[in-house]
C-alpha cells in the first residue's frame, strides 16, 4: 500500500477491523468508501472473494486485482469466473510490483520474462 501511495495512486485501505493503516483512515468496508473506486486490490481469502467482487460490481467498480501472494490468497476460479460473469477486467494473482515504473530489478526481471514469453496480463 505505501508503494501505491508514495506513487501517487489514491488508496482508501478497508479492513473492517481497524480505523487506520500505514496513516491512512479505513473504511469498515467497500459500501463506506465515497465515492467508489475505479479499481479494488483484493488481499482477502479466496473464500471471501467471490462476495466482495459482486460488492464491488455493484458499487461500479470495473477493475479487480486478486493478490494470490504465498499460497492461493483471492484468487480462485471462482473469482476470476464471476469477474468474467460481471463484465470486470480482472488481474488473477500477479504481483503489482511487475507493472510500476521504475521497480526493483528483479520486478524488472519478471516483467521483463512474463513479457518475452508472452505470459504479461495487460
Amino acid at each position: 500500500m505505501d508503494e501505491f501511495v508514495k506513487r501517487g495512486y489514491d488508496v482508501v485501505p478497508v479492513n473492517p477491523n481497524a480505523d487506520e493503516i500505514a496513516g491512512l483512515k479505513c473504511a469498515r468496508s467497500l459500501e463506506g468508501v465515497d465515492p467508489a473506486p475505479e479499481g479494488v486490490l483484493v488481499m482477502t481469502s479466496s473464500k471471501e472473494s467471490c462476495a466482495l467482487i459482486r460488492l464491488s460490481a455493484e458499487r461500479g467498480v470495473k477493475m479487480v486485482w486478486l493478490y494470490k501472494a504465498v499460497g492461493g490468497g483471492a484468487v480462485s476460479p471462482d473469482a476470476v469466473e464471476t469477474c468474467d460473469k460481471l463484465g470486470m477486467r480482472v488481474i488473477a494473482g500477479e504481483c503489482p510490483f511487475m507493472f510500476f515504473p521504475d521497480t526493483a530489478w528483479f520486478h524488472k526481471l519478471h516483467a521483463g520474462w512474463r513479457t518475452l514469453t508472452g505470459t504479461m496480463p495487460r
